[in-house]
């Protein structure tokens, strides 16, 4: 008997809907400047290499909170930003958890696309000339490689 798994309403809803495309624009001076302030006063932001480096298991959630917290004490950090934060990590590392209770083992060998060529070697290396992808996967290869190279 083949189980088949029940395609979350959200999805159903979302597939009924015509959805536009959201608009894009590109930055004006004020957004351009402001984008330097940002980047001038808090260049070592971690941005979203945060949540692809916990996804991708390269850092531990235990260390960011123990990281946050440590910064609590330190600098004298606002209570509620601190818990704010804290509560993130802790929710999304138990919503991916139930992700994969839930839809595991199916989910490592599910292709929902039908994909059947090999992923392209910058996908595994990050040398492309395509600034986007190699700022992507850099990290996370370089990362892998010295992981297992080094193992």
């Amino acid at each position: 008997m083949e189980l088949r798994r029940r395609e979350p309403r959200r999805l159903r809803r979302q597939r009924a809907l015509d959805i536009p495309r959201a608009p894009h624009f590109e930055p004006d001076r004020i957004t351009r400047e402001v984008i330097a302030l940002v980047e001038k006063r808090f260049p070592d932001h971690p941005g979203d290499l945060l949540s692809s480096s916990l996804n991708l298991k390269l850092l531990d959630p235990r260390e960011v909170i123990a990281a946050a917290r440590a910064a609590y004490r330190a600098r004298a950090l606002p209570l509620a930003s601190v818990e704010g934060f804290v509560r993130q990590i802790l929710g999304w590392r138990e919503f991916i958890r139930g992700v994969y209770w839930h839809y595991m083992p199916q989910l490592a060998a599910d292709n929902h696309f039908g994909h059947t060529r090999p992923l392209p070697k910058w996908f595994w290396t990050g040398d492309t000339h395509l600034n986007a992808c190699a700022r992507a996967s850099a990290r996370p290869c370089g990362t892998a490689t010295r992981t297992i190279s080094s193992a």
